[in-house]
């Protein structure tokens, strides 16, 4: 499940509030925990050496397969050598749980989009979104372009992702049309979509939300 290599988004769990957010990469599994480098706090974008034991937090990757997985862990041990490590609790398989679709991620984004009709109701045309979840996307709408709400039509783009470039082409529904200042909008609605290309956005996503992060917005 957890693999060497793999980038961590770690929260922190406590009963005040106050959560913060770093991330990390795993260096070494064991049988019972794993080890990171020291996480870097995202607020400042430096890294944080100084968490204590027991620390506990909520983790989230993107698994080989693709899935995003949340798990909780905590801090067993911090290792001082030429590297800071710290130890952590690895969970039983049964302890990591795949992100539902109420908690999938929504980052702003222009990606290219050839948008087809289903029934000529109109000619293909290129455009751009605004932003994209796995659950749909959101188009600037060229000014020729009449599009009703609940109308179908099947959108292509790809996304370029950190080790390959994946194709879609999805069915999508038209669920929102609005204006602001001189452009139209349409907000869709992603119709019968099917797992690999649902896990492909959500890594988009994840790997979108950690580079925008890491520049420090």
């Amino acid at each position: 499940m957890l693999s060497i290599g793999d980038t961590l988004l770690l929260e922190t769990v406590s009963d005040d509030g106050k959560k913060q957010v770093f991330r990390s990469k795993v260096l070494d599994i064991k049988d019972k925990s794993f080890l990171i480098g020291p996480p870097i706090k995202e607020a400042s974008n430096r890294t944080e050496p100084i968490i204590l034991e027991h620390t506990l937090f909520s983790a989230q990757f993107v698994a080989k397969n693709q899935k995003v997985f949340q798990f909780n862990t905590k801090v067993l041990k911090k290792n001082l050598e030429k590297i800071t490590t710290f130890e952590m609790e690895l969970p039983k398989e049964e302890g990591f749980v795949p992100i539902q679709r109420r908690s999938f991620i929504r980052i702003n984004t222009q990606l290219k989009v050839k948008v087809f009709s289903l029934n000529n109701e109109f000619s293909p045309f290129d455009t751009y979104t605004t932003n994209i979840s796995a659950g749909g996307l959101k188009l600037v709408l060229p000014d020729e372009i009449l599009l009703e709400k609940a109308q179908t039509l099947i959108c292509s783009f790809v996304l370029p992702l950190q080790d390959d470039s994946v194709y879609v082409r999805q069915l999508c529904k038209v669920v929102r049309i609005t204006d602001h200042i001189s452009k139209r909008y349409a907000s869709l609605k992603f119709e019968q979509i099917n797992e690999t290309d649902r896990q492909s956005i959500i890594r988009y996503c994840f790997e979108r939300q950690l580079a925008l992060r890491k520049k420090g917005f």
